[in-house]
């Protein structure tokens, strides 16, 4: 078999144009037979049908490397309606049905013959007949069949089987491409065993790799997820090169193309094979330079060896983009590397379409995602990320479960760290404040409860501070400490001098120590009494809700307006600029009015001078404090304190007591 013979066969067919195919097979098939190039077999002796010339020319032209001849003919004769033939023969040559039969059997064929070193040949022949079933409509949903006749089943059942072909010729192709560039880089003279001396001590390792993940976070190793059934069955690792491409492209169920790279990738990379040829893998399998950082990033965090985190960080670097797998990013979070795994979300984003699943994955990507921003010491980044991604679900009852576990995951974050402080000043919505406010009940024997008081407190909401205040005793019974039930006290009288006058008459308590029974501000009035005969005012019946049932009840209403109708209006208060102590009634609830409420409550009860520069004075306003300003809420405008410099002072004297 000459040079100048297969010149000569590949010159006929490649001038051959497809339509004229069925009009010159005899003289085709006699060309072939006759040169001895009918896909290295012998000639026969035997009478040949017209379809079995059809099919062996194909052999020639795909072994020859003309494929294009099959593809057109499968465009230009079998794809298009309007060759057809009145010959019965002929008219079945014309069907897509006849080609994709000829598919089938060459698929078979191409594994058996030839050995190991014709990969290369191999990986060619099946990329043609994969382009064939796709000129067929393989890869098509509701276009024109690949038949022009026959059942509307028979043909449906053919495209389906087209289908599941040509999937299975894309892990071929990939199998032996992967062989074939092996080759052409010498690595299958590599020891089977990469950078192990022996089998038995590479499944040593990866035991040891499982052995180190199995007690953190529940995050499974990168191969098992691979490997997915087989991970338990011990196929992992490999005894050769061979059997690792057959692993990963064939042995398996099938898996996508890109699944598939990805074990055939990180086995590369555990082996040692791959370290010094990543670019030209990528450009070999025309992979994008980010896929191959990725699966060797895998494979480094996987590693039971010491310096892989950092050399995966190191990878991540330069390769990190907005496909990125998240897990990555989780196994780095889970290792204490949160600034790396920060960086890494800035630049991979919020996947908006997967959170809007509301499935339990998305869940564990949103808490992932908050407690990396709260390590980084990001709270209001941390908390307005959890109110996003909670936005993203749309079904009323995940997105209920989704903002009660991101808002407690913040709220016990900075319980652990010490930033509840921070914590009360951030903004909420409706959702967040109930579970925030749940919270602190829920824990309302313990230092937390305290900040329910001030949740209301810094917001102006001083009638529902009281009514906190009032709740909290009622959770936990007499389990307070002394200097606990003190400060509660302290907070709860700032509350009440900061009511106004309409709600000093309206506001109702259970509690007889929120006000000192002889102040010249505020007086009390058991509910028991008919409030006709104490002059109480009418109004106060709509805070009847706020009653317990048990013990005595009782109404704050102002000294100096008792028996009266309360006004709406009220000159403001002249404060004095001199010092004053606290144990002045009057004065103290003069300046209680231009005072921040945390100022106040850090100074109740302490018998310490209160600096004029902690009063809202005309002359200091806009000199490191600032009045409240008032906001536009739901519930409407309602003042809100800004921080002034005693504001921290609060949090110091609740710590002192315990």
């Amino acid at each position: 078999m000459d040079v100048a013979a297969k010149e000569d066969i590949g010159t006929i067919l490649a001038s051959t144009r497809a339509v004229d195919l069925l009009n010159n097979v005899d003289e085709l098939h006699e060309a072939c037979e006759a040169e001895g190039r009918r896909d290295k077999r012998k000639v026969g002796t035997r009478r040949k049908d017209k379809k079995t010339k059809l099919q062996e020319i194909f052999d020639v032209a795909i072994q020859h490397g003309i494929g294009c001849l099959v593809v057109n003919y499968a465009i230009d004769v079998c794809m298009d309606a309007h060759v057809i033939s009145s010959d019965a023969e002929d008219a079945y040559l014309m069907d897509g049905e006849m080609l994709a039969e000829w598919v089938f059997d060459r698929m078979e064929k191409v594994g058996k013959e030839g050995g190991p070193n014709d990969a290369k040949r191999k990986g060619t022949v099946l990329s043609w007949l994969d382009a064939v079933l796709c000129a067929l409509g393989a890869d098509q949903v509701g276009g024109k069949d690949a038949t022009n006749g026959g059942a509307g089943g028979k043909r449906s059942e053919l495209k389906q089987k087209m289908g599941q072909a040509r999937e299975k010729l894309q892990d071929m192709i990939l199998y032996y491409r992967v062989l074939s560039w092996c080759k052409a880089k010498r690595l299958d003279r590599f020891r089977s065993t990469g950078r192990f001396s022996s089998l038995e001590e590479w499944k040593e390792s990866i035991q040891r790799r499982r052995d180190k993940e199995s007690g953190r976070d529940t995050i499974s190793l990168f191969l098992d997820d691979l490997l997915g059934e087989y991970a338990e069955q011990g196929v992992y690792p490999p005894k050769d090169l061979e059997a690792a491409a057959r692993l990963a492209f064939l042995d398996r169920p099938r898996v996508s193309p890109e699944h598939s790279m990805a074990l055939w990738l990180y086995y590369m990379f555990d082996a040692e094979m791959l370290d010094t040829c990543k670019l030209d893998f990528a450009v070999a399998f025309s992979m994008r330079m980010e896929v191959v950082q990725e699966a060797h990033a895998a494979f480094l965090l996987d590693d039971e060896r010491e310096d892989g985190l950092d050399k995966a960080c190191q990878v991540l670097a330069t390769s990190a983009s907005e496909n990125l797998s998240f897990k990555l990013i989780r196994v780095l979070a889970s290792h204490g590397y949160n600034e790396e795994a920060f960086q890494l979300l800035m630049i991979r984003g919020i996947d908006e379409d997967y959170i809007s699943t509301g499935t339990e994955g998305s869940l564990m990507e949103s808490l992932v995602t908050v407690r990396v921003y709260l390590d980084c010491d990001l709270l209001p980044k941390a908390h307005f990320t959890a109110r996003k991604l909670c936005s993203c679900v749309k079904d009323w009852t995940k997105r209920k479960h989704f903002v009660d576990s991101l808002t407690r995951l913040v709220v016990e974050h900075c319980k652990h760290h010490r930033k509840l402080d921070q914590f009360v000043k951030l903004p909420f919505n409706d959702e967040e404040e109930l579970v925030a406010c749940q919270y602190f009940e829920e824990h309302a024997g313990q230092k937390e409860g305290e900040f329910l008081i001030i949740f209301y407190m810094i917001r102006g909401r001083y009638p529902e501070a009281i009514a906190a205040g009032q709740r909290l005793p009622e959770l936990i019974g007499n389990n307070w400490e002394p200097r606990a039930m003190s400060f509660r006290k302290s907070l709860l009288r700032s509350a009440a001098m900061f009511l106004t006058e309409t709600q000093m008459n309206m506001q109702v308590t259970t509690d007889e120590a929120l006000v000192d029974k002889d102040s010249d501000i505020l007086e009390i009035c058991p509910n028991d009494e008919d409030p006709m005969d104490t002059g109480m005012h009418p109004g106060q019946k709509f805070a009847t809700s706020l009653n317990s049932t048990v013990g005595l009840s009782y109404t704050l209403r102002s000294r100096s307006f008792a028996g009266e109708d309360p006004p709406l209006f009220k000159p403001p208060v002249q404060v004095k600029s001199q010092q004053f102590k606290t144990n002045a009634p009057q004065e103290a609830h003069e300046t209680s009015r231009r005072m921040s409420p945390m100022a106040l409550a850090s100074s109740m009860g302490t018998g310490r001078r209160i600096d004029k520069s902690m009063t809202q004075t005309p002359a200091n306003i806009g000199k490191g404090t600032t009045p409240f300003k008032l906001l536009s809420a739901k519930r409407g405008a309602r003042g809100l304190f800004t921080a002034s410099p005693v504001t921290r002072q609060i949090f110091t004297d609740q710590r002192k007591h315990g």
